[in-house]
């Protein structure tokens, strides 16, 4: 099976939510959604590093 669709990072997505959020509370949830992604991939390529 094959899509023309690009393919959306995590943090991407969440971008895409939060600019088409219906308010203020759901754009901030997806925004910590995104930081906490960002925080994630920091970690696990901060891990890589000291191996």
């Amino acid at each position: 099976m094959t899509t023309s669709q690009a393919v959306e990072t995590p943090s991407e997505w969440c971008q895409r939510m939060m600019d088409n959020a219906k308010d203020g509370t759901e754009a901030m949830t997806y925004f910590t959604l995104k930081e906490r992604w960002v925080g994630i991939i920091k970690q696990a390529l901060d891990a890589r590093k000291r191996k």
